[in-house]
């Protein structure tokens, strides 16, 4: 299931295991395709929860920032500028920036997050048994607040790849957003 601002927004249903991809995880950046995709947006409070479905109906996005017993916690929360990004998680994944990733404060709720320029930014983490998602219970959730939507240019549904895990074909997991048609651009709570 997938929610936007706490509403529920697709609920395709995959009866298959999640394969152990054995490869690095990927934040803002799908390199598997021939035009490789990065992320046009701000994300903060990124997390991974292995044995949980946090959300299984509409709710209300939290107010707060998270806990720390997930597997993987980003709250992007470093001075301006700052280009090193901590798992807060207990599991302390080493987090390595590519492009010009930064961080960025910003007024409001949230007071800083990573920003994706969407030209060659992202994070990697090394593959971990953390993402071995199986055919347990989990759930991704972060904010997001896009500095562009994709677009398709009329001829497919276009998409922009938010976290990935990819070794080939059959070995393999996304998340990511198809474009909505908006142009309003604030944060909203993907889960």
């Amino acid at each position: 299931m997938v929610f936007y601002n706490g509403i529920l927004v697709d609920s395709r249903y995959y009866s298959e295991t999640i394969a152990d991809a054995d490869a690095d995880l990927y934040i803002g950046y799908y390199p598997h395709v021939v035009d490789p995709h990065y992320a046009n947006c701000k994300i903060d409070e990124l997390r991974i929860t292995k044995g949980t479905a946090r959300w299984t109906e509409d709710f209300t996005p939290p107010a707060r920032p998270y806990e720390r017993s997930t597997k993987l916690l980003l709250h992007f929360d470093d001075d301006q500028g700052a280009t090193t990004f901590i798992d807060d998680s207990l599991s302390g994944h080493v987090v390595t920036p590519e492009g010009d990733v930064h961080m960025e404060g910003d007024t409001g709720e949230w007071d800083s997050h990573a920003v994706f320029d969407g030209d060659g930014d992202y994070l990697s983490l090394a593959d971990n048994d953390d993402w071995d998602l199986g055919d347990g219970n989990f759930t991704i959730d972060f904010r997001v607040n896009f500095s562009s939507l994709p677009d398709s240019g009329g001829s497919e549904t276009a998409w922009m790849v938010i976290i990935d895990q990819y070794l080939d074909d059959g070995n393999n997991w996304a998340l990511g957003l198809e474009e909505y048609g908006g142009s309003n651009y604030r944060w909203g709570f993907v889960a």
